[in-house]
């Protein structure tokens, strides 16, 4: 039972670990210099579970100003027509 016990917490604490991890993937977008690549952005934005997520690759895009350039441009739009319908 104790044994039991134990492994409910370490599955927690794995549990909020990822989640505290996915997060920071999202928030790292918000602070890097770097522009990401349009497939990581779209495998990140069919992931996001929130629309705080999904801004903040929106944001990203807008910071590079990438917004109207092939695949960037389809994934903001894509963000505007889901969010605005």
């Amino acid at each position: 039972m104790l044994n039991g016990f134990i492994a409910a917490i370490f599955a927690g604490y794995k549990e909020a670990t990822k989640d505290k991890k996915k997060q920071l993937e999202y928030e790292g977008l918000l602070h890097t210099p770097f522009l990401n690549s349009p497939e990581y952005l779209m495998d990140l934005y069919n992931q996001a579970e929130n629309e705080e997520q999904r801004d903040c690759i929106i944001d990203h895009i807008n910071r590079h100003k990438v917004y109207e350039i092939g695949a960037y441009g389809d994934l903001y739009n894509k963000h505007i027509d889901e969010r605005w319908k």
